[in-house]
Parts: structure tokens; C-alpha cells; sequence
């Protein structure tokens, strides 16, 4: 079982993020002029007040959100804005992604905080529903995988941060001081708290080293510290905020939905992600 662990384990290298109008009467163009009007929320951190404005993502307009589907062709190929699974976080939907066990990555990604100082991110998290994946033991062993690209701001090369639910619990967690999230499981919802999980470098130019193999892992707090002239990387073609499934080494076939994408920073106004299906199609 651990040799089938690591391998699995292994093939999350560099995969990373992903997306969704709803409104049961409207019409698509309706909803999408309805979906560019924010909700306004009351929302408070421990570090600042601000407002959280809920932005719905659908197949009519993600385009106009910030956020990119790739590959190119990904949209009702092996990323699709769907009702349900069961009941998800926010509204219907949420957006589904197939991977097949091809060695092609399924990415939903987002360049607009590129430039944003690290140290002010101070809110984070997603959920998701996983429907098909490798197991060991009755646990899925495969979900997404979120990436973020971090410039030190010392004049090192940039790198990404993953963020991987098997690190959530266990010695992970203990070792890193980060509080425990509990496994990974099949067919249920369940929310990540990014901000204060536990995340690993990656690499932007050879090969990246997970925990598993001795890679270096702590919490996001601990890496503030040690990146504090750290911001968001700059905008590119994978994303500098991505959410990711699939790649070169995965073993299975997987089928996962995300939804209740949550971002805000200290000098911008917060934003809730609600991944919605577009009516009228």
C-alpha cells in the first residue's frame, strides 16, 4: 500500500485549482447580467473588516470573472458547470472535472491577484466532492490540488506552494502545527480551510519534491514568515492561482466537483466564488 501511496502521491508534482449562473426562471443572458451584480456579505477575520462581495461563475460568463479553463477546449469536454452533486455549498451547482488517467492536466485557474503581498492573505479555502479516484483502503488517495505561485520578493526564482488534502491530518499536521482536517472522503462535500492548512514547495523548473519523499512542507503561516517580501506571483499561461487534477503520472481515473471558491486580502475586497451551471442551454 505505501509503494501505491507514494506513486500516486508523487504524481501531484506541479498539479493545482477550478469553476460556475443560477436563477431557475431567468435566461442565460439574464442570469449573466445578474451574476456581474455582487452580493454584498458582512464578513470579519481577525485581522480586518471588510466587505465580501459573492460572485457567481457559470459557463456564460467565467470568462468575465477572471477565471480560465484549461486546456483550451476544456468546457463541456472534461470541465463542466453542473446541479448538485447532492447539495453543495452555494446555490445548485458547482463545476465538475473529469480527469482521465492520460497524463494531461484539467486546470481551472486565476490570474487576478498576481502582485498581492502574501503576508495580507487572510482568508482561504474551497470545498469539494469527490466521485471517482484511486483507493487505498476506502480512502481516495487523489482530489485537486491548489497551487499558488509565490515570488520570494528577494530575487529568487519563484516557486509554487500546493496545498494537498492528504496532508491534512497525521504527522502532517503535528509536525507542521496546523490543525487537523481529517481524511479525505468519497461522495461528500467537504470545505478546506487553506489558510491555515498545510501546504509543500513545488518547483517552476525541475522536479518537484512532496512530503512524501522528503519534501519541505509547513503551514501558510510559517511560510509568511519565511517569505515576508513574498507576493503573489506573476500572471502566466498555468495560472498563478490554480486549482488542478490529472498530469503525467496519475494512476486513475478521476471525477471531482468544486465549489465555494473564498479569497481575500487585507487591501481587497474579499470574494466568495459560487461555480453555478448557466439555465438556459
Amino acid at each position: 500500500m505505501k509503494t501505491v501511496m507514494k506513486k500516486i502521491l508523487h504524481s501531484t508534482a506541479v498539479v493545482f485549482l477550478s469553476i460556475g449562473c443560477i436563477t431557475i426562471i431567468q435566461s442565460c443572458e439574464e442570469n449573466l447580467l445578474t451574476s456581474n451584480q455582487s452580493t454584498t456579505l458582512s464578513t470579519t477575520t481577525s485581522t480586518t473588516s471588510t466587505t465580501q462581495n459573492l460572485v457567481k461563475v457559470t459557463d456564460c460568463n467565467y470568462d468575465g470573472t477572471g477565471w480560465i479553463l484549461k486546456p483550451a477546449n476544456a468546457l463541456n469536454n472534461s470541465i463542466y458547470f453542473v446541479t448538485g452533486p447532492s447539495t453543495p455549498p452555494l446555490g445548485i451547482g458547482s463545476i465538475k472535472v473529469n480527469a482521465p488517467a492520460d497524463g494531461t492536466y484539467k486546470r481551472i485557474l486565476i490570474n487576478s491577484y498576481s502582485g498581492l503581498a502574501f503576508s495580507d492573505l487572510v482568508q482561504f479555502s474551497y470545498s469539494t466532492y469527490v466521485e471517482t479516484a484511486c483507493m487505498v483502503e476506502n480512502i481516495p488517495t487523489d482530489n485537486f490540488f491548489l497551487g499558488v505561485i509565490i515570488d520570494p520578493g528577494d530575487g529568487t526564482e519563484s516557486f509554487p506552494l500546493v496545498f494537498n488534502e492528504v496532508y491534512q491530518t497525521g504527522n502532517w499536521i503535528i509536525n507542521a502545527k496546523a490543525p487537523d482536517q481529517g481524511i479525505q472522503k468519497m461522495e461528500v462535500w467537504q470545505n478546506w480551510d487553506l489558510l491555515n492548512g498545510v501546504w509543500w514547495k513545488g518547483s517552476s523548473t525541475g522536479t518537484p519534491i512532496d512530503p512524501d519523499h522528503g519534501g519541505e512542507y509547513h503551514s501558510l503561516k510559517t511560510w509568511k514568515k519565511l517569505y515576508p517580501k513574498a507576493k503573489i506571483g506573476a500572471a502566466i499561461a498555468n495560472g498563478s492561482i490554480r486549482i488542478s487534477a490529472g498530469g503525467p503520472a496519475s494512476l486513475c481515473d478521476f471525477t471531482g466537483y468544486v465549489d465555494n471558491f473564498v479569497i481575500g486580502f487585507q487591501k481587497d475586497n474579499f470574494k466568495t466564488f459560487d461555480f453555478e451551471p448557466c439555465i438556459a442551454k
